[in-house]
């Protein structure tokens, strides 16, 4: 009886043991974890680059534009708000409204600035000075010549009849010319002539300066 209870209680803390090894065992896969730790990354961050655009520059405007916006001007010795309107062309009312200026009682201006600061100018305001002179491009043109005239060529016009006389030709009658005369110059019978011209007038009285017919054989 005794040497039963004795195994029995060896069974037990045997048991017991064993129990506590595996609580252990698992307290140390517990407490056993690896921790991964994070390093530098292994790339630069750039900062964005600075915007490369141009500043805009504003030209000037030429002399005798007209102000689309408001202007500004500077005070030059000999100024006083009514001249500045003036010449600027812009009503003297409104100069004093944009710039804030009031007139006391005796029609000065207590804001007046003086030489040196700047004024504002309202738009639709002329700048002062004249404007430029446009600048035309004349191209060069081609020298003029002049053709020599060429001299006259004297010729010998036969002056041929109408269709009603065939092949026929003409002669105007000189001074000294008679009928019978003209026929032998021209190699035609006298009768020839005359009946060449039967319409002809003036030819009857062979008057000088008629044009007459001379008949040839076509």
């Amino acid at each position: 009886m005794k040497s039963m209870a004795i195994g029995i209680g060896l069974v037990a803390a045997a048991s017991l043991t064993g129990l506590g090894l595996v609580a252990c065992g698992g307290e140390a896969a517990t407490t056993g974890a690896t921790t991964v730790k994070i390093g530098a990354t292994n790339y630069v961050t750039i900062p964005p680059a600075a915007p490369t655009i141009p500043p805009v520059t504003t030209a000037p405007d030429a002399p005798g534009s007209v102000l689309q916006f408001e202007g500004t001007y500077i005070i030059v010795e000999g100024d006083y708000a009514s001249t500045v309107a003036l010449r600027w062309k812009v009503k003297f009312e409104d100069l004093m409204t944009l710039n804030g200026w009031t007139l006391d009682e005796n029609q000065n201006v207590p804001e007046w600035p003086g030489v040196g600061a700047t004024i504002r100018i309202p738009a639709g305001a002329t700048v002062p000075g004249e404007p430029a002179p446009s600048t035309q491009t004349t191209l060069a043109g081609t020298q003029a010549t002049t053709a020599p005239t060429a001299a006259p060529v004297a010729t010998t016009t036969t002056t041929i009849a109408s269709a009603e006389t065939g092949c026929n030709g003409s002669y105007v009658i000189v001074d000294g010319d008679l009928p019978g005369r003209v026929a032998a110059n021209f190699d035609v019978s006298l009768a020839a002539l005359d009946a060449a011209n039967v319409n002809t007038k003036g030819y009857k009285a062979f008057i000088v300066g008629v044009t007459i017919v001379i008949p040839k054989d076509c």
